[in-house]
């Protein structure tokens, strides 16, 4: 009696080893957290058989697809605007609100979009002096 065909074992077990590697592949895109959870993946083998004419002997192909989750988006706000030269310029708010100053992770006073603001005359002796409130 003829030995069954065992794609497992087919090429030297490379088959095997191929779904093994793409199963890899997924979880790695499923443990990302920059990747979507609900996302479905997917992992496709086509065999593709092509037979000679006698029918006596065929080629195999074994063919892996495999559809992973992609990254996320990443969102940011720009603002458009012209420069002195009436030139289109756009530069990315990070206050959350045009012309609104924020104070970055060093304590930095910044502006809308994220240059330095300077402490004006006179401010910078005020620095650290504290003030009674009535």
């Amino acid at each position: 009696m003829a030995r069954k065909l065992d794609p497992s074992r087919m090429a030297d077990g490379a088959v095997s080893e191929r779904l093994e590697l793409e199963m890899q592949r997924v979880l790695e895109n499923v443990a990302d957290p920059n990747t979507p959870w609900k996302k479905k993946r997917k992992i496709q083998l086509t065999i593709t058989i092509d037979p000679n004419e006698k029918r006596e002997l065929a080629a195999v192909t074994i063919d892996a697809k495999t559809t992973l989750a992609p990254a996320n988006a990443i969102p940011a706000t720009i603002m458009i605007g012209t420069d002195g030269a009436g030139k289109v310029v756009g530069k990315e708010l990070l206050s959350g609100e045009p012309g609104q100053t924020y104070m970055d992770n060093d304590g930095r006073h910044r502006s809308d979009v994220g240059e330095e603001i300077q402490p004006e005359a006179g401010e910078a002796e005020k620095k650290g002096n504290v003030v009674k409130f009535s």
